[in-house]
């Protein structure tokens, strides 16, 4: 049967155990194998970007997962994990609940992220319905999710949302955000002008500087031509300001409009596309390379 663990934020340890009652650690533990199957089955495993959002019947992955936390080790030596003391004060430092198994040299973590509104607090009267009546809760209580929001077998973590996975891990360095110095290093790109980098800074909220990295981290810009770029960005409408620097060639000056710096980033980590059959042009937040045979 399933030990119950919570991982917890601020708190010295960072895991703790809840000690259950025979009957419910063996309804939990059924109830949690169901939630296994359902996040498991018939999902197309994709690796894990930053930049693809996956559909019902799919799983992003990350292959080589640093357990910082110890969350596997937990599940393999459960007798080493003190008892969680049953308080508003530490249940309100949960982050996640985890159950897992140790099998065929695969240790599995079934895990489901967890915030303050899970928990039924001793403030109030709180009741709770039961064979036909409402009986009051005396003690400090918790629930459980329908579902589970990651799975780590060994290394490999599987999720299927990236912000209820980040509650639990710390997901940047799979998933980064540029830094000012990245902003800075950004606005240097050979062929392109800042006209004040501390205002590009100052309007550079978490979508921004994701997109920096990614579009820094394809290389695009040093790719690309700007009779390209130009001959791409009229076809969706997507307004390109070059201007000949000193030596006359074009450099492209980045707006200082919030929208209209997202659109042009939008535009560079090529969220725009054109459809194969009506030549409709579509926006979009999720994109997977095709492999072609």
């Amino acid at each position: 049967m399933f030990t119950l663990f919570a991982l917890l934020k601020d708190h010295d340890p960072r895991i703790m155990k809840f000690a259950l009652d025979q009957n419910v650690q063996q309804e939990l533990t059924d109830y949690l194998n169901l939630q296994e199957i359902e996040f498991r089955r018939g999902k197309t495993e994709i690796e894990f970007d930053g930049r693809y959002k996956p559909d019902a019947d799919e799983l992003l992955f990350i292959s080589q997962f640093d357990d910082v936390y110890g969350v596997r080790r937990a599940v393999q030596n459960p007798t080493g994990i003190p008892i969680i003391n049953p308080t508003p004060e530490v249940f309100g430092k949960i982050i996640a609940l985890f159950v897992g198994r140790a099998r065929a040299g695969v240790t599995s973590v079934l895990l489901q992220n967890f915030d303050k509104r899970k928990v039924m607090s001793t403030d109030g009267f709180s009741l709770f319905h039961s064979r036909n009546v409402f009986k009051k809760i005396d003690g400090i209580g918790l629930t459980v999710d329908w579902k589970l929001s990651a799975i780590l077998d060994n290394q490999k973590l599987s999720f299927l949302s990236f912000h209820n996975t980040r509650q639990i891990f710390d997901l940047t360095v799979h998933y980064r955000e540029a830094t000012n110095e990245d902003i800075h290093n950004f606005s240097k790109i050979p062929g392109v002008h800042v006209a004040d980098i501390n205002q590009l800074i100052s309007l550079s909220d978490g979508w921004i500087r994701r997109k920096f990295a990614m579009v820094q981290q394809s290389g695009v810009l040093e790719k690309v031509t700007s009779a390209q770029m130009a001959v791409a960005a009229r076809e969706f409408r997507i307004p390109l300001n070059y201007q000949a620097n000193g030596a006359g060639e074009p450099v492209l000056h980045l707006p200082l409009n919030k929208k209209e710096l997202k659109d042009l980033l939008r535009f560079l980590d090529e969220d725009f596309y054109k459809s194969s059959l009506l030549n409709t042009h579509y926006v979009t937040n999720s994109k997977r390379e095709i492999n072609r045979i």
